[in-house]
């Protein structure tokens, strides 16, 4: 048998509500997850995978990969997104990052003239 339709001024219970999957944030912005999964590959094709806070800033990932490569310098590395370089203030949500992001990161050069 059918349920009648219910009238579109009626509250729907909550039961039936849309309820947000977890992981998701509220706002403008809805059905995007909190997190992003970011991996980070090096010149040498060693691959880091971070999860991240859409509104955290990059500097925690770049941190984070100095400190497992046992970089002393963060300052000595340089990192890209689409081939735009990233500076430490630059968050997902800026950079409009997917679920999945793929950084590459190089290691500073200076010189080149003579």
């Amino acid at each position: 048998m059918h349920s009648p339709t219910p009238d579109p001024q009626t509250p729907i219970p909550a039961s039936r509500e849309h309820k947000p999957q977890p992981g998701a944030s509220s706002g403008a912005d809805t059905g995007k997850p909190k997190t992003v999964s970011v991996t980070v590959k090096d010149q040498l094709g060693d691959e880091i995978t971070f999860k991240i806070k859409r509104n955290k800033p990059m500097s925690k990932i770049m941190e984070a990969y100095c400190q497992h490569k046992e970089i002393g310098d963060i300052q000595s590395v340089r990192f890209l997104y689409d081939g735009l370089r990233i500076e430490k203030e630059h968050t997902a949500d800026s950079l409009e990052m997917d679920v999945e992001a793929r950084l590459d990161v190089f290691l500073e050069q200076l010189g080149g003239a003579r």
